[in-house]
Protein backbone atom coordinates (compact mmCIF):
# COMPACT_ATOMS: atom_id res chain seq x y z
CA UNK A 1 0.00 0.00 0.00
CA UNK A 2 1.58 3.51 -0.71
CA UNK A 3 2.06 6.14 1.26
CA UNK A 4 -1.15 8.29 -0.35
CA UNK A 5 -3.32 5.32 -0.13
CA UNK A 6 -2.73 4.88 3.84
CA UNK A 7 -2.76 9.00 4.24
CA UNK A 8 -6.43 9.13 2.54
CA UNK A 9 -7.87 5.92 4.47
CA UNK A 10 -7.05 8.13 7.81
CA UNK A 11 -8.55 10.79 6.93
CA UNK A 12 -11.81 8.88 6.45
CA UNK A 13 -11.67 6.83 9.42
CA UNK A 14 -10.96 9.89 11.41
CA UNK A 15 -14.35 11.52 9.82
CA UNK A 16 -16.15 8.05 10.00
CA UNK A 17 -15.19 7.83 14.02
CA UNK A 18 -16.68 11.65 14.34
CA UNK A 19 -19.53 11.40 13.18
CA UNK A 20 -20.52 8.39 15.50
CA UNK A 21 -19.24 9.39 18.78
CA UNK A 22 -20.82 12.79 18.58
CA UNK A 23 -22.57 13.01 21.87
CA UNK A 24 -26.39 14.18 21.02
CA UNK A 25 -26.46 15.97 24.26
CA UNK A 26 -24.50 18.60 22.45
CA UNK A 27 -26.80 19.53 20.49
CA UNK A 28 -27.00 23.52 19.40
CA UNK A 29 -30.95 23.48 20.45
CA UNK A 30 -31.54 23.92 24.08
CA UNK A 31 -34.41 24.80 25.96
CA UNK A 32 -33.83 27.82 28.31
CA UNK A 33 -35.84 28.18 31.54
CA UNK A 34 -36.96 32.02 31.81
CA UNK A 35 -39.37 31.16 34.12
CA UNK A 36 -39.04 34.08 36.63
CA UNK A 37 -39.58 36.55 33.93
CA UNK A 38 -42.92 34.34 32.97
CA UNK A 39 -41.93 33.29 29.22
CA UNK A 40 -40.05 30.24 28.39
CA UNK A 41 -38.12 29.50 25.48
CA UNK A 42 -38.90 26.55 23.28
CA UNK A 43 -36.62 24.99 20.83
CA UNK A 44 -38.09 24.64 17.26
CA UNK A 45 -39.90 21.09 16.87
CA UNK A 46 -37.38 19.58 18.60
CA UNK A 47 -39.77 15.87 18.67
CA UNK A 48 -40.54 16.72 14.87
CA UNK A 49 -42.08 12.53 14.83
CA UNK A 50 -43.75 12.60 18.29
CA UNK A 51 -47.41 12.09 18.89
CA UNK A 52 -49.31 15.74 19.14
CA UNK A 53 -51.47 16.01 22.10
CA UNK A 54 -55.50 15.46 21.73
CA UNK A 55 -57.21 18.27 23.23
CA UNK A 56 -60.75 19.73 23.83
CA UNK A 57 -62.97 22.12 25.63
CA UNK A 58 -65.07 20.82 28.21
CA UNK A 59 -67.61 21.80 30.76
CA UNK A 60 -68.80 25.35 29.06
CA UNK A 61 -70.32 26.86 31.87
CA UNK A 62 -71.14 30.74 33.02
CA UNK A 63 -68.94 31.81 36.15
CA UNK A 64 -70.90 35.37 36.71
CA UNK A 65 -73.38 37.59 36.19
CA UNK A 66 -73.31 38.85 32.52
CA UNK A 67 -70.56 36.74 31.75
CA UNK A 68 -69.56 35.05 28.64
CA UNK A 69 -69.82 30.63 28.73
CA UNK A 70 -66.19 29.25 28.84
CA UNK A 71 -64.81 26.15 29.45
CA UNK A 72 -61.72 24.39 30.79
CA UNK A 73 -59.16 22.92 28.77
CA UNK A 74 -58.53 18.67 28.56
CA UNK A 75 -55.46 17.93 27.20
CA UNK A 76 -55.24 14.02 26.02
CA UNK A 77 -50.87 12.80 25.70
CA UNK A 78 -50.67 8.53 25.37
CA UNK A 79 -52.55 7.32 28.32
CA UNK A 80 -52.60 10.61 30.19
CA UNK A 81 -55.58 12.63 30.22
CA UNK A 82 -55.74 15.97 32.12
CA UNK A 83 -57.37 19.32 32.68
CA UNK A 84 -55.02 22.81 33.26
CA UNK A 85 -55.72 23.58 36.17
CA UNK A 86 -56.72 27.47 36.69
CA UNK A 87 -57.59 27.76 32.99
CA UNK A 88 -60.72 29.15 31.15
CA UNK A 89 -61.60 30.02 27.79
CA UNK A 90 -64.04 30.04 25.17
CA UNK A 91 -61.21 29.68 22.04
CA UNK A 92 -60.04 26.56 20.59
CA UNK A 93 -56.37 26.19 21.01
CA UNK A 94 -53.42 24.58 19.39
CA UNK A 95 -51.22 21.56 19.94
CA UNK A 96 -47.76 21.57 18.28
CA UNK A 97 -46.00 18.05 17.64
CA UNK A 98 -43.52 18.98 20.76
CA UNK A 99 -46.57 18.05 22.69
CA UNK A 100 -47.01 21.60 23.70
CA UNK A 101 -50.56 22.87 23.97
CA UNK A 102 -50.74 26.61 23.00
CA UNK A 103 -53.80 29.32 23.61
CA UNK A 104 -55.84 32.35 24.61
CA UNK A 105 -56.62 31.73 28.24
CA UNK A 106 -60.00 34.08 30.04
CA UNK A 107 -61.51 35.12 33.05
CA UNK A 108 -64.33 33.46 34.11
CA UNK A 109 -66.26 35.88 32.86
CA UNK A 110 -65.08 35.36 29.43
CA UNK A 111 -62.50 38.29 29.35
CA UNK A 112 -59.34 37.20 26.95
CA UNK A 113 -56.26 38.20 29.36
CA UNK A 114 -53.33 36.29 28.97
CA UNK A 115 -51.57 33.74 26.42
CA UNK A 116 -50.46 30.29 27.65
CA UNK A 117 -48.39 27.49 26.99
CA UNK A 118 -48.72 24.07 28.47
CA UNK A 119 -46.23 21.28 28.03
CA UNK A 120 -48.54 18.14 28.20
CA UNK A 121 -45.52 15.87 28.84
CA UNK A 122 -44.09 17.86 32.24
CA UNK A 123 -47.72 19.44 32.99
CA UNK A 124 -45.85 22.61 32.95
CA UNK A 125 -48.17 25.66 32.15
CA UNK A 126 -46.69 28.95 30.94
CA UNK A 127 -49.17 32.05 31.60
CA UNK A 128 -48.09 35.50 29.63
CA UNK A 129 -49.89 39.24 29.30
CA UNK A 130 -51.68 39.86 25.91
CA UNK A 131 -50.50 43.26 24.59
CA UNK A 132 -52.18 46.00 25.54
CA UNK A 133 -53.86 46.98 22.48
CA UNK A 134 -56.26 43.41 22.71
CA UNK A 135 -59.61 44.34 23.84
CA UNK A 136 -60.74 41.07 25.67
CA UNK A 137 -63.94 40.90 25.21
CA UNK A 138 -63.45 40.80 21.22
CA UNK A 139 -62.58 37.20 20.63
CA UNK A 140 -61.08 37.45 16.81
CA UNK A 141 -58.20 36.10 17.92
CA UNK A 142 -56.07 33.41 16.28
CA UNK A 143 -53.18 31.17 16.32
CA UNK A 144 -51.28 29.94 13.41
CA UNK A 145 -50.97 25.98 13.15
CA UNK A 146 -47.45 26.08 14.20
CA UNK A 147 -48.47 28.11 17.14
CA UNK A 148 -45.65 30.91 15.68
CA UNK A 149 -47.79 33.23 15.08
CA UNK A 150 -51.05 35.19 16.55
CA UNK A 151 -53.70 37.58 14.31
CA UNK A 152 -56.08 39.54 15.77
CA UNK A 153 -57.68 42.84 15.49
CA UNK A 154 -56.61 45.49 18.00
CA UNK A 155 -59.88 47.82 20.20
CA UNK A 156 -58.49 50.49 21.88
CA UNK A 157 -60.11 53.12 24.37
CA UNK A 158 -59.54 55.53 21.91
CA UNK A 159 -62.32 53.55 19.06
CA UNK A 160 -59.54 53.28 17.02
CA UNK A 161 -59.07 49.50 15.37
CA UNK A 162 -56.22 47.77 13.34
CA UNK A 163 -55.33 44.17 12.17
CA UNK A 164 -51.97 43.01 14.05
CA UNK A 165 -49.99 40.15 13.38
CA UNK A 166 -47.38 38.97 16.04
CA UNK A 167 -44.67 36.66 17.04
CA UNK A 168 -45.56 34.23 19.53
CA UNK A 169 -44.90 33.87 22.25
CA UNK A 170 -42.86 36.69 22.50
CA UNK A 171 -45.56 38.76 20.97
CA UNK A 172 -42.93 41.34 19.17
CA UNK A 173 -44.87 42.57 15.96
CA UNK A 174 -44.82 41.62 12.74
CA UNK A 175 -47.00 43.97 11.24
CA UNK A 176 -50.16 45.75 11.13
CA UNK A 177 -52.87 48.16 9.39
CA UNK A 178 -52.52 51.89 9.90
CA UNK A 179 -55.42 52.51 12.47
CA UNK A 180 -59.35 53.49 11.32
CA UNK A 181 -62.42 54.30 13.51
CA UNK A 182 -63.79 51.33 15.18
CA UNK A 183 -67.67 50.82 14.32
CA UNK A 184 -69.67 52.20 16.83
CA UNK A 185 -71.14 48.82 17.69
CA UNK A 186 -71.26 45.29 20.17
CA UNK A 187 -72.33 43.22 17.04
CA UNK A 188 -69.15 41.48 15.89
CA UNK A 189 -68.73 41.83 12.22
CA UNK A 190 -64.88 41.46 12.04
CA UNK A 191 -63.30 38.17 10.99
CA UNK A 192 -59.97 36.14 11.49
CA UNK A 193 -58.61 33.34 9.77
CA UNK A 194 -55.40 31.55 8.89
CA UNK A 195 -55.42 30.43 5.57
CA UNK A 196 -52.50 28.51 5.13
CA UNK A 197 -49.34 27.78 7.53
CA UNK A 198 -48.17 31.31 6.99
CA UNK A 199 -51.36 33.24 5.34
CA UNK A 200 -53.84 35.14 7.16
CA UNK A 201 -56.73 37.58 6.24
CA UNK A 202 -58.52 39.48 8.59
CA UNK A 203 -61.63 42.28 7.89
CA UNK A 204 -62.96 44.53 10.45
CA UNK A 205 -65.69 46.77 9.73
CA UNK A 206 -65.28 50.66 10.37
CA UNK A 207 -67.14 53.52 11.50
CA UNK A 208 -67.88 55.00 7.77
CA UNK A 209 -69.51 51.71 6.66
CA UNK A 210 -67.02 49.72 4.66
CA UNK A 211 -64.80 46.55 5.87
CA UNK A 212 -61.44 46.40 5.55
CA UNK A 213 -59.88 43.48 4.05
CA UNK A 214 -56.33 42.52 4.66
CA UNK A 215 -54.37 39.20 3.49
CA UNK A 216 -50.72 38.53 4.55
CA UNK A 217 -47.64 36.66 5.27
CA UNK A 218 -46.43 36.31 8.66
CA UNK A 219 -42.89 35.54 7.81
CA UNK A 220 -42.22 38.28 5.17
CA UNK A 221 -44.43 40.75 7.07
CA UNK A 222 -46.04 41.74 3.65
CA UNK A 223 -49.58 42.26 3.37
CA UNK A 224 -52.36 43.65 1.23
CA UNK A 225 -55.14 46.29 2.44
CA UNK A 226 -58.34 46.59 0.38
CA UNK A 227 -61.79 48.63 1.47
CA UNK A 228 -64.95 46.54 0.46
CA UNK A 229 -68.10 48.68 0.55
CA UNK A 230 -70.98 47.51 2.93
CA UNK A 231 -73.51 45.35 0.71
CA UNK A 232 -76.39 47.62 0.62
CA UNK A 233 -80.19 45.77 1.95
Amino acid sequence: MSINHVLILGVVTAVVVACVSKDPSTSDSQSVDTSSRNLVVRPFDSTPGEHKPAVRLVEFGVHGIMADSVAKVEVTFGSTVDTIPGLFTSLNPVATSDGTIHGIGMTEGGEAKTGYDYDSRTKRLTVFPLPSDVNGFFHEIVLSNDAKYVVYVAHVRSGQTWAVVRSWPSMALVTRTPPSEGYPSDVGYDQVAWLGPDHFRVSYRIKSGPSIVVEGDSRSGRMKVDTVPTPQH
